[in-house]
């Protein structure tokens, strides 16, 4: 792993980190550079902080040090920092700590489901979009616990044979 001038690079998918106060992902190939989007970071990763004011779309992709490495707890059970902050009050109940968390078997079905939705939903390789970030939503705004579809549209569309691009019927089971 190396840093090349300044910036976090993915090759061969490894990340590769600089040390500074913000750091930019990078995917190189042979002919092209382009920066990780907010995105691909939401679905591969947690949530890294980013710098203030980039919660707006079209937002040059940022990240703040340090980079979280691989989804955490707090994808399926929601920010910590109250289950901490309760945990550690002196007096504190058990009921009262484990309401500080998402617990995703205590939530109705659909809620459970969009908690894996939000990372095992399928995606596409075409240039359309399975799903988009709600405009008024910042990259990683989305918690387990709340309903997807507030932080994203999503798009059905047809079966596709991968290696052909064209529409398919769903293999028989």
């Amino acid at each position: 792993m190396t840093a090349m001038q300044g910036s976090l690079w993915t090759e061969n998918r490894t990340l590769m980190v600089r040390a500074s106060a913000v750091i930019e992902l990078t995917i190189r190939s042979a002919n092209a550079a382009s920066k990780v989007a907010y995105e691909c970071m939401f679905w591969h990763n947690s949530y890294p902080r980013i710098p203030a004011g980039d919660e707006r779309a079209n937002s040059v992709p940022a990240y703040l040090d340090p980079i979280p490495e691989g989804i955490d707890c707090q994808r399926c059970h929601g920010p910590g920092g109250g289950h901490v902050r309760v945990a550690q009050a002196q007096g504190a109940r058990q009921e009262d700590i484990r309401r500080t968390m998402v617990n995703p078997a205590r939530l109705s079905g659909d809620r459970q489901m969009e908690v894996c939705m939000q990372c095992h939903l399928q995606t596409t390789s075409l240039r359309l979009p399975a799903a988009i970030r709600r405009f008024d939503r910042g990259p990683f705004s989305y918690h387990a616990g709340q309903p997807l579809s507030g932080f994203l549209l999503f798009f059905d569309r047809a079966a596709v044979n991968c290696t052909s691009g064209r529409g398919r019927e769903p293999a028989e089971v």
